[in-house]
């Protein structure tokens, strides 16, 4: 009975160890993701994408996170590296969104069932989820996918600006007058050819 009790008092502080130590490195994550946000704040780009890779290391499926880093890429033109966060964090976002809907369903389900066994009529619940039993989170959540959305479709804007700047750029290198100060060969005005410049040139053939 005793060896049982220790070894029960034993898989006990070991999952109370390991439950700590999870705790630990949330909030390690969390105070990554703060700092994060103030050095975004402060347009030091760079360290918030370190921040942000440090705190989603620790909590790889938190969409604040990696919704940071991607604008910080922005801020730094790091378009493909942005649009990927930012797909990313919309495709957690989704799936969040799809299982909240999946345990509002079972919940109404369950309402439905429990109503039915006392034989109360509460006709005002109905076939849908009200709104109003809507989470806050859900509710936010919602307005996140939304501005991803839009901020993807502006960095593809942005960057599609920025290449037809830069082909624009070499085409009117391409097409820039010999003549002009920068020129590769050096300007010098043409002419007109005299009696004794002809007669020099047949000359010398």
């Amino acid at each position: 009975m005793r060896i049982a009790a220790a070894a029960a008092a034993a898989g006990d502080t070991t999952t109370s160890t390991a439950a700590t130590a999870a705790e630990g490195e949330e909030l390690v994550g969390q105070l990554h993701g703060n700092r994060a946000a103030a050095l975004f704040h402060l347009k030091k780009y760079k360290e918030c994408v370190d921040d942000c890779t440090a705190a989603l290391k620790q909590s790889p499926l938190n969409p604040k996170f990696l919704h940071r880093r991607a604008m910080a890429w922005a801020a730094q033109k790091e378009t493909e590296k942005a649009l990927s966060d930012l797909r990313q964090t919309l495709q957690l976002l989704q799936q969040q969104q799809q299982q909240e809907k999946q345990q509002h369903q079972k919940q109404q389900q369950q309402q439905q069932r429990d109503q039915l066994h006392e034989d109360m009529q509460q006709p005002e619940l109905g076939g849908v989820v009200p709104d109003s039993c809507l989470s806050a989170a859900a509710s936010s959540r919602l307005s996140l996918i939304r501005r991803i959305e839009a901020e993807i479709k502006k960095i593809q804007a942005q960057a599609a600006e920025r290449m037809r700047r830069e082909q624009q750029k070499r085409k009117d290198a391409l097409l820039r007058p010999l003549d002009t100060d920068d020129c590769r060969f050096p300007s010098e005005q043409l002419r007109p050819l005299t009696v004794i410049d002809v007669v020099a040139s047949q000359s010398a053939v």
